[in-house]
């Protein structure tokens, strides 16, 4: 060999061995600088977004979430409160009585079949100009329902104008006839094209449509802003309330949710509230101003558990898995300790993104439900709750001790890269109202085609896409006054409450819409118990002429019940959990029927 050849491979191992110094190097820097936090530390790492520094030993605090800059929302929700937001219009028409307007008495109606429809529509307000709407939701309670069977209610963009007090099946407005009865004429009286459809299946829940396209339109052609026409689509009959624009309690009234983005803009919208919203008025049941506030949470422990993996733990992946037929499951709790204790929670949705990758387009009905028990992220399998307890039935599949079988909501999920909500109100209100146990939530694959999808966890290093809760709630003041009881239900401010005073209300609810209309009597002579959390009784009172009465010191938290049995009214159920906050007071509605019906509580 030559020696300009032995010079040459001199040269080239000099230089390989300096790349190999140069990656080691850069390796052992990448070691003792930022570290991506641990899973437990979850939701300190999200509030940054970025890395952050190793955390020290021993406790530490966790920052509130705080605001993405480009990003807003606004919420539009009626209210009597000076100031506030008053831009709702609703109502519903009736193919029976098609030639004469409906009651504007706190409910709207919906009935297949072309039988009771709904109108309402909001003025935007609030979205700053040249915003990008990111999403719409609009949500309402469902108050009631005449039976157990299921109603697909369409949501369709209207297309010409209409008054909510002349608004019949067969006119528009008071000598306008719609183009067909209904508001059925295509394209003259609504579009032809759903902005979404759900399926009703119990009432006492909140429900919410993807409405993002008729709102993106509208604030493009404001002068087209004609609301939307709730309908039900299908053979099916069934009929159900909701709660209108006039409900007496705020939180039942329709809301409007839109997020947008807006990078590099200042402005912010008066009704955006954010994770640090300034809490705004809102009236309670007895239209005293509350403070509402919309937060959101990182999930602080989220994992799944495989039926083809039934040892295996996968709390530390950066994703999730829900198979079809219930095979892969998955877990995500929230720490909910920085809400307030005893908050009214007017609406909550669960969060989760699927992940951008994959080929899935076969739909997969995703199901949440509520869990009843202790479990870890870093310990659990389809066996095994926690290291030391496994499930009482494999792959948490017990409605006894593994999870409460009552559906919170189902979103079909069909696209990779895309956001999915489940509406989970009423499992924060048995949380945070009622003192329930906050285990999180268990989501499901429905039976049907055997498809996956992969949804973001945790530990994912985008934040953005993290499991996320979205949860607005109003607050009472520790200064509420005192209310004696009266006829019109409304307490007579007069002194500071003693500490978890009770007013309860009996009345006869005539037209079973679960609220205290005009004329609607209170019942006397109804012996009320309340009883503690072994249903022993504490104190029992019985309502006076205006069917009211009162327990007052009662000591704050979980555990109590009230127990009602009125003679001569039919009751599915006689007992109602309550949540004592502290210096709260409690408003306590029961309703009741005379025959035919159910006893329940607002």
């Amino acid at each position: 060999m030559s020696q300009n050849s032995v010079a040459g491979l001199r040269s080239r191992a000099w230089t390989l061995f300096i790349l190999v110094l140069m990656v080691t190097l850069a390796v052992l820097v990448g070691q003792i600088g930022p570290s991506w936090a641990q899973p437990h530390q979850n939701a300190l790492r999200d509030t940054i977004g970025t890395q952050v520094p190793t955390p020290p030993r021993g406790s530490t605090s966790t920052p509130s979430p705080t605001t993405d800059p480009c990003t807003g929302r606004v919420l539009l929700q009626e209210s009597l409160t000076q100031g506030g937001y008053q831009g709702t219009t609703d109502t519903w028409i009736h193919s029976g009585a098609a030639t004469f307007p409906q009651p504007k008495d706190g409910g709207l109606r919906l009935k297949g079949a072309e039988g009771k429809s709904t109108l309402i529509r909001f003025e935007l307000e609030g979205v700053p100009p040249g915003a990008n709407v990111i999403r719409a939701q609009l949500t309402f309670y469902v108050d009631s329902a005449q039976d157990t069977r299921t109603l697909d209610v369409a949501a369709y963009r209207v297309a010409r104008p209409w008054s909510e007090a002349q608004a019949t099946w067969r006119d528009a407005d008071l000598g306008v006839r719609w183009g067909t009865a209904g508001c059925n004429g295509v394209p003259a009286d609504r579009t032809d094209v759903a902005d979404d459809t759900i399926t009703l299946n119990c009432w006492g829940v909140y429900r919410g449509f993807d409405v993002t396209s008729s709102v993106r339109y509208w604030l493009q052609h404001p002068d087209e802003n004609y609301g939307w026409l709730l309908k039900g689509v299908g053979p099916s009959t069934a009929e159900y309330g909701l709660g209108s624009s006039r409900n007496q309690f705020q939180e039942y009234r329709p809301i409007l949710c839109i997020d947008y983005e807006l990078c590099g803009h200042t402005a912010t919208p008066t009704r955006s509230p954010q994770a640090t919203a300034t809490p705004t008025a809102t009236p309670s049941p007895t239209d005293t101003p509350l403070p509402s506030t919309t937060v959101s949470l990182i999930a602080v422990e989220d994992t799944y558990i495989s039926e083809w993996e039934p040892s295996a733990n996968f709390g530390s992946a950066q994703n999730m898995r829900c198979y079809a037929n219930s095979i892969r499951k998955m877990l995500v709790r929230f720490d909910l300790t920085s809400l307030p204790v005893g908050a009214r929670v007017i609406s909550a949705t669960l969060h989760l993104w699927t992940e951008p990758t994959g080929s899935a387009t076969v739909n997969l009905n995703v199901e949440a439900y509520r869990v009843k028990r202790r479990w870890d992220e870093i310990a659990a399998t389809w066996q095994m709750a926690t290291a030391a307890q496994r499930w009482s039935t494999a792959g948490a599949a017990s409605t006894v001790n593994d999870y409460y079988d009552v559906l919170l909501d189902t979103q079909s999920v069909a696209a990779v890269g895309h956001e999915y909500f489940w509406n989970v109100t009423s499992a924060l209100q048995e949380w945070l109202r009622f003192g329930a146990q906050n285990y999180g939530f268990l989501l499901v694959g429905g039976a049907g085609t055997q498809v996956s999808y992969t949804f973001v966890s945790s530990e994912a290093l985008t934040a953005s896409t993290r499991p996320r809760l979205i949860v607005q709630y109003s607050t009472v003041p520790e200064t509420t006054p005192t209310a004696t009881p009266s006829s019109t239900r409304t307490p007579t401010a007069t002194s500071t409450p003693e500490l978890g005073t009770l007013f309860v209300t009996v009345y006869n609810d005539l037209n079973r819409n679960r609220v205290p209309d005009v004329g609607e009597p209170g019942i006397p002579g109804v012996v009320v118990q309340l009883l503690n959390s072994a249903r022993l009784e504490l104190d029992s009172q019985v309502t006076g002429e205006d069917g009211t009465c009162t327990f007052a010191g009662l000591p704050p938290g979980p555990g109590l019940r009230v127990k009602i049995n009125p003679v001569g009214y039919l009751s599915s159920a006689d007992e109602y959990r309550l949540y004592i906050g502290r210096y709260l007071a409690v408003a306590f509605d029961v309703y009741a029927v005379s025959s035919a019906g159910s006893v329940g509580h607002k």
